[in-house]
């Protein structure tokens, strides 16, 4: 938040955020993921075409796909990373218009940070929606040319560490993570990684 802007003010930058993720649905951007993939055959004679290491829109998708023909091979991950990266552009959109919509957050490259209280709510609303949470993580600011930044990463706790509940679902790991880290450091700002099913963004099962 830059220092003219009131505490209270809501942060919303839908159109440059759509623009932005509309982009990626765009059929170049997918044939420059698909470019990322390698081809190969694997024991068994078919083709196999694989992600070669790079990240596919930073989620580091593990895409894997197999056919008799090269021709095939690459149709199949067109359509792979074509859901993915429109399961992505959805999650996103919908993150923003149902579990951020009037709290001020904060834009933080394709990422939002929330304040405690923000946080908190979002956390009421994850719980509310039957959501889950996989994990959170809190950002330090700091003072880049004249301008707050929160690139900082400071913390990390996710729901593995929680083995005695029930995984991303049970609101109980994620209420105790968030009060520890609170403690650890009360003026962070906080993301995390949701647990959204793909139906709930109007995705069959593959």
């Amino acid at each position: 938040m830059s220092k003219g802007e009131s505490e209270g003010a809501v942060r919303f930058h839908e159109e440059p955020f759509y623009l932005e993720f509309l982009e990626r649905l765009k059929p170049e951007y997918i044939e420059e993921e698909v470019s990322r993939l390698t081809v190969t055959r694997n024991k068994e004679g078919q083709f196999e075409a694989k992600n070669s290491g790079g990240e596919i829109m930073g989620l580091g998708l593990n895409v894997v796909v197999t056919g008799d023909t090269r021709e095939e091979v690459i149709r199949k991950a067109t359509d792979r990373v074509r859901r993915n990266v429109e399961l992505f552009v959805c999650e996103h959109i919908f993150i923003r218009r149902e579990l951020l919509r009037g709290l001020p957050y904060v834009e933080q490259g394709i990422e939002w940070l929330l304040d405690e209280m923000g946080f908190r709510e979002l956390l009421k609303r994850v719980e509310e929606r039957g959501l889950g949470i996989f994990g959170i993580e809190s950002y330090e600011s700091d003072e880049v040319e004249g301008e707050e930044s929160w690139e900082n990463s400071a913390d990390v706790e996710v729901y593995e560490d929680y083995r005695e509940l029930k995984g991303p679902r049970d609101p109980r790991w994620h209420i105790s993570a968030f009060e520890k880290m609170m403690q650890r450091n009360p003026k962070a700002r906080f993301n995390c990684s949701l647990d959204i099913s793909s139906s709930i963004l109007g995705f069959s099962k593959e």
